[in-house]
């Protein structure tokens, strides 16, 4: 066997797989014996799904790159490994399918092949005090660069002779932010990532993955090309840098296989605003799901979570996985508006708000629930090896006490809901979000939200003052917002006492009212009216483990 690779009439060596093939040899017959094992070793090549060959490590499909023949009539396969949804099998064979032999390389006029020959040209470094002039043609490169007409993998390089440091720089920061773009993935936890994880290795985890069809290998030949820096963030999003958008827009909502998990090439930053999140830029922004909440409510928890000084919920919802992908959808998501965790709960998987315990599972980083015995988020309870000595001090690192104003909110009659316009109903809306957090629903992107809230660890919280809890008495029939005289009348008590409002008994119906609005009945002597909110200013230790 002639141990060389061809392509078209040229020949190259045998791939190098190993340091020992890496060190060569001076062509002598002493060291046929070796070559020969080498070819037998080489024609024992791993075998991939379709029944091709495939290189037997990441090196050697680095040392192969553009020698190796890409084929470009190769059909996709019709079938892929691994356990996968239907749509993620959509989505991977869909990616296969695609034509990897075409090369991404930009496409010059003759003009601007000169200009590119021009400005990555090598070039000599001056200092800021012995700097030259540019040429006719180093203008022209320049302004088509920061035009972005002239597609370059990085500013010019006759920059170092002719720009102060600083300007250099300036042209640095220039590309980052306007020619590259960025495609990211969410990585789920099981696919077990590392923040430390370099660029190559990150690329040896997708080629191991992803390399047993030679469609797949000619994807990541193209891969190696096109992409610039490859970075995990040590959460659940890892970012594909490409040089140019148009390089970018290909590879936008392809699937690649990592680590037995199925990662989604998504475009974050199209669009992207402090107030508006497209689907892709959601999914990137941190998020927990909340267990146990439906005793105590998803609006007394948001409105709860809402009082912590940075801790901004931009989305609650219930799980709203496909049929054949629900694992477990008895809890709610909450994203809040930073890609990484709020610093008051980090590391919290148990909040005690109200008497109700609620369980927090930060499964962007770890991919089991907390232990329900130590409270501790890296393992499950049956791995728990927490002393029964200790289980209290260790249940107390993770777990924290709302301190601060609680409101109830019970949703209403269905009836309330039904309104023949929308300003009626904008209007109940609004008034339901005002009785309960006592602002209104819509907030202008310039206003700060007043925090009035704290989380306290177990230690602090016994060392406040102990007071008897103060329960929040159910609604009952005399304490209500509204009520509907025999007369046609209805009795609305507001913040300043009753007052009376001759009403239909239809507009009472859709009279909005909580559980805040409806405990504010004062009496006729002019005493102050109650609220339902309540300070949770402590109790007994055992009081605050409730739940």
């Amino acid at each position: 066997m002639d141990n060389t690779l061809s392509f078209g009439s040229e020949t190259f060596p045998a791939l190098v797989t190993t340091p020992s093939d890496a060190l060569g040899g001076d062509g002598s017959d002493q060291d046929n014996d070796s070559r020969d094992q080498h070819s037998a070793a080489h024609d024992n090549t791993p075998q991939g799904s379709d029944g091709s060959s495939r290189p037997a490590s990441y090196a050697a499909a680095v040392q192969r790159g553009g020698q190796q023949d890409r084929k470009a009539n190769v059909a996709p396969p019709s079938n892929i490994a691994g356990n996968w949804t239907p749509r993620e099998r959509h989505i991977l064979l869909g990616t296969l399918a695609q034509d990897w032999a075409t090369s991404t390389a930009p496409t010059d006029t003759p003009e601007q092949a000169i200009l590119r020959q021009v400005a990555m040209a090598p070039s000599k470094v001056h200092t800021d005090v012995a700097l030259r002039e540019r040429t006719v043609q180093e203008t022209c490169a320049l302004l088509q660069y920061l035009d972005r007409t002239l597609e370059l993998p990085h500013p010019p390089t006759f920059l170092k002779a002719t720009l102060p440091i600083l300007q250099c720089a300036m042209v640095e920061q220039f590309h980052e932010r306007h020619c590259e773009v960025m495609l990211t993935a969410d990585n789920p936890p099981r696919a077990k990532l590392r923040r430390s994880m370099t660029h190559n290795t990150l690329l040896a985890q997708l080629h191991a993955a992803n390399a047993d069809t030679v469609a797949g290998r000619g994807l990541l030949i193209r891969l190696l090309e096109d992409v610039k820096r490859l970075q995990f963030d040590g959460l659940h999003t890892l970012k594909f840098v490409f040089n140019s958008e148009r390089v970018a827009r290909r590879y936008t909502g392809l699937a690649l296989r990592l680590n037995g998990t199925c990662i989604e090439l998504e475009d974050t930053t199209e669009d992207a605003s402090k107030t508006t999140y497209r689907p892709a830029r959601l999914r990137r922004q941190y998020a927990v799901r909340a267990y146990n909440v439906d005793t105590l409510g998803l609006v007394v928890l948001l409105a709860a979570l809402g009082q912590l000084d940075g801790v901004e919920v931009i989305d609650a919802e219930r799980s709203r996985a496909e049929s054949s992908e629900i694992i477990d959808n008895g809890y709610f998501q909450l994203r809040f508006s930073t890609e990484q965790c709020p610093p008051m709960l980090h590391g919290v998987t148990k909040l005690d708000i109200h008497n109700h315990s609620v369980t927090l599972h930060h499964h962007v980083i770890y991919q089991r629930l907390p232990c329900a015995r130590c409270y501790a988020p890296y393992h499950t309870t049956g791995f728990c090896k927490a002393k029964p000595g200790q289980l209290i001090k260790t249940q107390a690192k993770f777990r924290r006490t709302y301190k601060g104003e609680v409101s109830e909110y019970e949703v209403g009659t269905a009836t309330q809901y039904r309104h023949t316009d929308g300003d009626s109903l904008n209007l109940f809306l609004d008034t339901l979000h005002r009785d309960l957090t006592g602002t209104a629903g819509t907030i202008q992107a310039d206003s700060t939200t007043r925090r009035t809230a704290e989380l306290v660890t177990e230690s602090r919280l016994q060392a406040m003052p102990h007071a008897a809890p103060l329960e929040v008495a159910a609604p009952t029939s005399e304490a209500v917002a509204s009520t509907t005289t025999g007369d046609g009348k209805t009795e609305v008590v507001g913040k300043q006492g009753i007052r009376s409002q001759s009403v239909s008994a239809e507009q009472a119906i859709s009279t909005p009212t909580t559980a805040t609005a409806r405990t504010r009945k004062a009496d006729t002597a002019g005493s102050k009216p109650t609220r339902s909110a309540r300070p949770l200013g402590g109790g007994s230790k055992s009081q605050s483990k409730t739940g």
